[in-house]
């Protein structure tokens, strides 16, 4: 998400800011962190409430300021049980290519790339 916010020119200037954002937008559904078990890293999604509520009850749960929305820690990452501590550990893992621009996680050669053109037009295509 973060690669994809610069490439349509709206981009962070942290992860953290990233993940503020994630979670005070509001939506029908709750975001959630975890670690993808297809590629070996961390992904955002999002979830449905009621499915939030039953699957993730004894996850990390982080409220925004209003109380109104939640994000999610899934437990098969250990990222810290505060906002600030996950934000923390996030840039620590991803601080490196997030500054080489190499946002694309290639599994094959298990290594962040840059965007291929491909990706690039698609995130611009849903922007």
């Amino acid at each position: 998400m973060y690669g994809a916010y610069k490439i349509i020119d709206k981009p962070f200037s942290t992860i953290s800011d990233l993940v503020q954002d994630i979670l005070n937008t509001p939506i029908d559904k709750y975001p959630v962190i975890q670690k993808c078990n297809e590629i070996h890293q961390d992904v955002i999604m999002v979830e449905k409430k009621e499915i939030c509520h039953k699957t993730y009850i004894k996850d990390v749960k982080l409220p925004n300021s209003n109380g109104d929305n939640f994000l999610f820690i899934s437990s098969n990452i250990q990222h810290g049980k505060t906002l600030e501590k996950v934000c923390h550990n996030l840039t620590l893992l991803y601080d490196t290519p997030i500054k080489a621009d190499t946002f694309s996680w290639s599994k094959k050669d298990t290594q962040w790339k840059k965007f291929n053109q491909t990706e690039i037009e698609l995130i611009k295509s849903i922007a």
